[in-house]
């Protein structure tokens, strides 16, 4: 294929759209401002229990899940093609590894102290609200909420994409620790906001709070959280263009170094035949092919994703979108083959596309499914996870053929590794591993 899409729909969602709102608020804001900048050094630790600033606090910890995000989403991205490497480049965050599918502990750029130091702010912040609100206040106190939020947020990515967790320099555990403290930390969430009256944070902790829950096997927790989220939800993690290209949206700053592309996975054909907007990808007439190194390739069409497209915008953490999804998978996990089918159905008629033809059997269905969740959640950081425990569970529905690899050039990825085991880093520096 070589044409050049325009003008593609890309679906807004309601966070970006309030902050860019926000945004020009605060430009016109500066136009009276002074610029100059006075370096305060090291702040006391007592400062960071006062309530006034207690908000820069959560803010750290978005800051340091924004490098986690930045290095897990190209990571599994690639070993479950959702995109494909380009060109193996380990500056780039793009590696052999990922390629074919291989677990190792990932010595280079590994992301796990950026997700593990988000977790310990994020459960410092949770103590340190604890301080400055005497218990009736924090019951009901937003930024609290807030705070439990990103923790959960913090332990879902973290689980979803290690086989283990180790807390604070203890032993390695199962990862379903990790899920376990995100549930209570949604849970936490939504009785907080609830009592704050505040529905935004309350709807983020049942849809993420249902999503670890699907992973713990509690179909019916799952289902219940997302029955009370409107399908119009969507709560994302916010990026920045400043302290570095760690804290970017790597996917955008991908295209900019050529890193990846579309081609060789379901998003390309797919989005060539429907146009969904919730798959974009661009033809750059001016570089139509990439060189490569990778083989058995000397050039790879070079098909940018179109989903973010500056540096600075958000991944959408939770969405009421997914949650028809988890109705949809628990209703098929029930034998309802018709109620599923609907709910998928639902999801396409909202973005403009026409609906998947009736399945002839149940394992049709959830093919129709394993799909729309790779749609729905494309480039979020979620697949990995997802065919984990398609994988472990052993249910009907075939993957696409580009996930299966095997095909074309592509690397056998049936028995791909859907987790990376503990930091090298961690068991080199933590006795009761390193023993």
């Amino acid at each position: 294929m070589s044409k050049h899409i325009a003008h593609v729909p890309i679906r807004i969602s309601k966070a970006r759209r309030r902050r860019v709102g926000a945004s020009l608020l605060l430009i016109a804001g500066l136009t009276a401002c002074d610029f100059e900048v006075t370096n305060p050094g090291p702040i006391e630790d007592a400062l960071l229990t006062d309530p006034d600033v207690f908000q820069a606090v959560v803010n750290g910890i978005k800051r340091n899940l924004n490098q986690a995000y930045h290095y897990i989403g190209i990571n599994s991205a690639i070993r479950t093609r959702e995109l494909h490497i380009a060109e193996l480049d380990l500056w780039r965050r793009v590696s052999l590894k990922q390629h074919t599918g291989v677990a190792d502990a990932e010595p280079f750029h590994d992301p796990w102290w950026y997700v593990t130091d988000a977790r310990w702010l994020a459960e410092d912040a949770i103590r340190r609200a604890g301080e400055i609100w005497e218990s009736a206040e924090f019951s009901r106190e937003p930024l609290a909420a807030e705070a439990h939020l990103w923790n959960g947020y913090t332990h879902r990515l973290w689980a979803e994409f290690y086989c283990q967790v180790v807390f604070d320099g203890g032993q390695a555990q199962d990862n379903d620790v990790a899920l376990r403290r995100a549930e209570e930390s949604f849970s936490q969430a939504i009785e907080i906001a609830s009592a704050a009256g505040h529905s935004e944070f309350a709807n983020a902790g049942r849809a993420g709070r249902a999503s670890v829950r699907i992973h713990l096997g509690d179909w019916a927790g799952a289902v219940a959280d997302a029955g009370a989220v409107p399908t119009d939800f969507s709560y994302a993690l916010p990026f920045g263009d400043e302290g570095g290209e760690n804290r970017l949206n790597y996917f955008a700053y991908g295209d900019m170094v050529r890193a990846h592309t579309v081609w060789h996975t379901f998003y390309d054909e797919y989005f060539e035949q429907t146009g969904d907007p919730r798959v974009p990808w661009i033809l750059d007439p001016a570089i139509p092919v990439r060189d490569t190194s990778l083989d058995p390739w000397e050039q790879i069409p070079w098909k940018l994703q179109g989903k973010y497209t500056s540096v600075t915008d958000a991944i959408e953490v939770s969405s009421g979108e997914e949650m028809r999804l988890v109705e949809a998978e628990a209703a098929l996990r029930n034998g309802q083959m018709a109620p599923a089918m609907a709910l998928i159905n639902g999801l396409r008629e909202r973005a403009g596309v026409d609906p998947w033809p009736d399945p002839a059997n149940v394992e049709e269905a959830w093919s129709y499914l394993k799909k729309e969740r790779g749609i729905e959640l494309w480039l979020e950081a979620r697949r990995l996870s997802d065919h984990r425990r398609w994988r472990e569970e052993g249910t009907p529905g075939a993957l696409d053929r580009w996930e299966l690899g095997g095909i074309e050039g592509e690397p056998d990825l049936r028995n791909a590794d859907l987790c990376l085991p503990v930091s090298q880093a961690e068991i080199d520096r933590n006795p009761n591993l390193s023993g």
